[in-house]
């Protein structure tokens, strides 16, 4: 098609090109189109082209076009890689060779292409892109899985609880949740409690409104979980009046949810969940592969820590019950904590045990107090004289060992008896 009809096509023997497969365009160095064959029909509309090629040029082959076009000279060859945008806005991706020549009827300097349609192999060659950055991301969110999981299993009981909830923040931020959270049926009392949550900067915490809340066997999200399937809510405020799981949600101002089961030897443990209050979701696939991912992670490392606190738990009752007097304290030698034997020998109460400086009670705690500066793993054995409660001074035998980097436990018994 010839669109102006400004070049005198025998000059330059176009009209062999009006059948030709590959795209055939010619322009002046400003991109005001002259001519283009036929094979442009079911890409770009006369209409169309009949604006200047760069109405149609992608940005970001733009600048590469105008530059090589600016400084275009006669005879000059250049091959280019174009993105053209259709005009239904999809993209041809093409691969061009370019000449340049001086058209004297038109006074003025032509640059004719011949360009072949990539776009197949384009598309190719983002998929094998898309795939390689999918199993970059993989990879990157196994490590982080992995890592997650060999964290909470070494978690200390006592900042266990912070541990769980960092987790939570960490996936829920990767899918922009404003909510995390683990909840775990009771089904003895048929009950459910929120144990964990995290809450994005801004967000209301729901978990101490959700303590014991009951719930019924045939509820519709607890034969989903029973049947080991998720729990999607797509828009909260479309639900029925009625529906438990609106009436659990909506307070908290929840637009979206999805949770997952949580199993443990063939019982229903719980779920694990995310929550989006300021967006609805309109997809959860990820979010659904995430939560069943973390599901394992999650109920291994809370058994191994219900089992690592009862045995502190037991541990702690047979020190308390111990029939020798045992105390606890800090590498400043401040007393944390104290057990019955100790309270009784001494004569003071634990209030008044607890937090004090235990060289106020030893005349002599140098040894310890050296042992509290020394950092090598053993057992300091000596002789102290302790004051009592009630003004007498008796001689006791402590022995102290470091736990940990901060504590030293201590063993005392009298040796003046």
């Amino acid at each position: 098609m010839n669109i102006h009809g400004k070049i005198h096509q025998n000059s330059l023997s176009l009209s062999v090109f009006d059948k030709s497969p590959y795209l055939v365009i010619m322009t002046n160095t400003g991109g005001e189109i002259f001519y283009a064959n036929e094979a442009w029909h079911g890409y770009i509309s006369d209409e169309f082209l009949s604006r200047d090629l760069w109405h149609w040029v992608h940005p970001h082959s733009k600048m590469l076009c105008m530059d090589h076009f600016a400084s275009a000279k006669e005879g000059d060859h250049f091959e280019l890689q174009i993105i053209f945008t259709k005009e239904n806005q999809s993209l041809i991706y093409t691969e061009g060779k370019f000449d340049c020549a001086w058209d004297h009827v038109s006074e003025q300097l032509v640059i004719i292409g011949i360009i072949e349609d990539m776009t197949s192999e384009a598309e190719r060659e983002l998929e094998i892109l898309n795939l390689k950055n999918n199993m970059d991301l993989q990879s990157r969110y196994w490590k982080l899985l992995h890592q997650t999981f060999l964290n909470l299993m070494e978690s200390d009981p006592l900042r266990f609880q912070d541990d769980v909830e960092r987790v939570l923040g960490t996936f829920g931020r990767i899918v922009y949740a404003d909510r995390a959270f683990i909840v775990e049926y009771d089904l003895e009392r048929l009950t459910l409690s929120n144990t964990y949550e995290w809450c994005e900067k801004g967000i209301t915490p729901k978990k101490e409104h959700l303590q014991q809340v009951p719930f019924t066997f045939n509820a519709p999200f607890y034969v989903k979980h029973l049947l080991g399937e998720p729990t999607y809510v797509e828009n909260v405020s479309a639900l029925e009046d009625d529906e438990p799981v609106k009436r659990l949600l909506e307070p908290f101002d929840v637009m979206s949810m999805i949770s997952y089961p949580m199993r443990s030897d063939g019982k229903l443990f719980g779920f694990v969940g995310f929550d989006s209050v300021k967006i609805l979701r309109t997809n959860a696939v990820f979010e659904t592969q995430i939560l069943s991912e973390l599901c394992d992670v999650f109920l291994t490392a809370i058994h191994r820590n219900r089992m690592l606190e009862m045995k502190f738990l037991r541990f702690n009752r047979y020190i308390q019950e111990a029939p020798l007097g045992i105390f606890v304290c800090g590498t400043d030698l401040r007393i944390h904590e104290v057990n019955t034997a100790f309270i009784k020998l001494t004569g003071y109460d634990s209030q008044e045990l607890l937090g004090r400086d235990l060289l106020s009670v030893l005349i002599d705690g140098a040894s310890l107090s050296q042992f509290a500066n020394n950092k090598a793993s053993e057992t300091l054995k000596s002789t102290y004289s302790l004051n009592l409660n009630s003004g007498h001074v008796i001689e006791v035998t402590i022995a102290s060992a470091r736990v940990g980097e901060l504590e030293i436990i201590n063993f005392c018994f009298e040796t003046t008896l």
